[in-house]
């Protein structure tokens, strides 16, 4: 098994009384009620981001380096999460459905 390391910020919306989670690199953002809980919903999303992408055989954006996303968010909290890239199990025949149903209709061949 492989793992994947991504920064994530971390930023107090004062607004909502809200902390926001994020992944740059993957256009992921979710937010919980401490930091802590933020943190924790971002690291399973992010999981279950690389789960469904592996299973749907989705490319996965390469993180960017940890100093760079700090350098450019310098007044927030930025830490590494990590997941990890599991063998991917066998789409159902639904899913299987659904992916063929895309790949008909919204995929377009060059």
């Amino acid at each position: 098994m492989k793992k994947l390391v991504y920064p994530m910020i971390l930023s107090e919306d004062k607004v909502e009384g809200v902390y926001i989670a994020q992944f740059p690199d993957l256009d992921i953002i979710t937010d919980g009620e401490t930091i802590e809980d933020a943190f924790l919903r971002a690291k399973e999303y992010l999981q279950t981001f690389v789960d469904l992408s592996v299973k749907y055989d989705n490319e996965i954006e390469t993180a960017s380096e940890y100093k760079v996303v700090a350098a450019k968010n310098a007044k927030k909290i930025v830490l590494l999460s990590d997941a990890t890239v599991k063998s991917a199990a066998p789409l159902t025949a639904k899913e299987k459905s659904y992916m063929d149903f895309v790949k008909k209709y919204f995929t377009t061949e060059d």
